[in-house]
């Protein structure tokens, strides 16, 4: 499961935020039996990350892996320390990094350093910051604030406040690994625009579930274009302009499992804008997923994702459902569908041998080819004016094609690829076919 927390942080147009629920009427999976217990115990350390583990207090041997993965086989049950948590080393520590290198046509390049100060307090205490510079923009970018976890444990209830001047992307856009697009072969895949404000998330991971809470105020502001360069010719498409103003968002989500790599995986979200929390914009939305996956014979496997959505109110652009690009509907330009009301459903399946290698040349490149298929249903639309669009029918998109991908850097998990779309829409006869080539850095 992703980081609640990040993706709030992050991406406020399009995913949502976390929200605490009481630890004793939160659901719970399931106990696992013997047989599928080391199988989910996996899956549950590949959710956590470095700080869920409390690395910087803990220190385990491999002797001792080895005890806590046969305990888990025998039992089912995850043996926990006595006081069911281990108290973290409270001393002042000073951590710097490069947090972020990005690079794209509103920008240019922006590369991001940053630091985090531990704070010897009774529960875990960071104070973070980040700050950059757009070069080709000359525009200053930053983001810092205060995370704190109570009373860590199974549970892991977090509080982040922060205070950020960044450039988000929305909508259906990019993949992984944009900023190559961009850089190397003029393809920037998203939209952005400007926020500068306050943002407040709690969030707690009770097992494999996840419940957040947020509050975002910020200001919005459209970008344009500032940089034509990459190593490609040609030249970027134009950056669209958003709906500029104040926007105060409440936001709610639930997740359940990986929705990358789990055999299942839900969530919903819901953002409230405007009425008592003030702002220039007054609408709601909410989002719902499920993600199901099943190997096959061979290695092969099926990924099937549903999705729906629906917006009320006065729903500014950033905020409507857009469908296209990589994200929904693959053929179709990114952000071209304008929805206020949909259902999509996706189907991937990715070739576990290699077809190709006994192909002269081709079969030395181990190419993994996954064909698939999108299908959407829009039963309300919106116009760029803010005007909503009742369709007297159902409107429906549909497109199919093959991916086929190549992992360059040898990477386990298959991160650092090549990419290549090639899609055909099937709601027109002309100018149907869509080839996208480009780098990825996940899967």
């Amino acid at each position: 499961m992703r980081s609640l927390i990040t993706a709030i942080a992050l991406v406020p147009t399009v995913t949502s935020a976390q929200a605490p629920a009481p630890a004793d009427s939160t659901p719970r999976p399931p106990a696992a039996t013997a047989d599928s217990s080391l199988s989910n115990y996996l899956d549950d350390l590949a959710d956590r990350t470095d700080e869920a583990f409390r690395l910087q207090a803990l220190s385990i041997s491999d002797a001792e892996v080895d005890s806590l993965v046969r305990a888990w086989e025998a039992t089912g049950e995850m043996p926990e320390p006595a006081n069911g948590y281990v108290e973290y080393e409270r001393r002042w520590r000073l951590d710097t990094e490069l947090a972020g290198f990005r690079y794209n046509r509103v920008e240019g390049v922006n590369v991001i350093p940053g630091a985090e100060l531990s704070v010897p307090t009774p529960f875990p205490l960071r104070a973070f910051g980040q700050v950059g510079y757009g070069w080709a923009s000359e525009e200053v970018t930053w983001r810092g604030g205060l995370r704190v976890r109570f009373s860590p444990g199974p549970v892991d209830p977090t509080l982040e406040v922060a205070h950020a001047r960044d450039v988000y992307s929305y909508g259906s856009g990019g993949i992984a690994g944009n900023s190559l697009n961009a850089l190397l072969l003029g393809e920037d895949w998203d939209d952005y625009f400007l926020a500068e404000g306050l943002s407040a998330t709690l969030g707690v991971t009770p097992g494999r579930v996840g419940i957040g809470l947020g509050f975002r105020a910020e200001d919005l502001e459209s970008l344009s274009n500032a940089t034509d360069f990459s190593l490609a010719s040609g030249s970027f498409r134009p950056n669209p302009p958003i709906d500029p103003g104040e926007s105060r968002i409440a936001k709610l989500k639930f997740a359940f499992g990986d929705e990358d790599r789990g055999s299942f995986a839900a969530s919903a979200s819901g953002r409230v804008s405007g009425r008592a929390l003030g702002g220039d914009f007054d609408y709601e939305s909410w989002r719902a997923e499920i993600v199901g996956r099943k190997l096959l014979w061979l290695g092969d496997l099926l990924t099937a994702r549903l999705m729906g959505g629906a917006a009320t109110g006065d729903v500014p652009w950033q905020g409507l459902h857009l469908l296209g690009g990589f994200e929904t509907l693959r053929g179709y330009d990114v952000n071209e569908i304008p929805a206020r009301q949909f259902a999509h459903a996706r189907l991937d399946y990715k070739l576990g041998t290699d077809l190709l290698k006994w192909v002269p040349f081709v079969g030395r490149l181990h190419l993994q080819p996954g064909p698939f298929f999108d299908a959407a249903a829009i039963f309300q639309g919106q116009e760029r004016d803010g005007t909503p669009v009742h369709f007297a029918d159902v409107q429906y998109r549909f497109s199919t094609g093959i991916e086929i991908r190549q992992n360059l850097l040898g990477v386990p998990g298959g991160g650092g690829q090549l990419r290549l779309d090639i899609t055909r829409r099937l709601d027109r006869g002309h100018d149907a076919w869509t080839y996208r080539f480009g780098f990825t850095v996940g899967q």
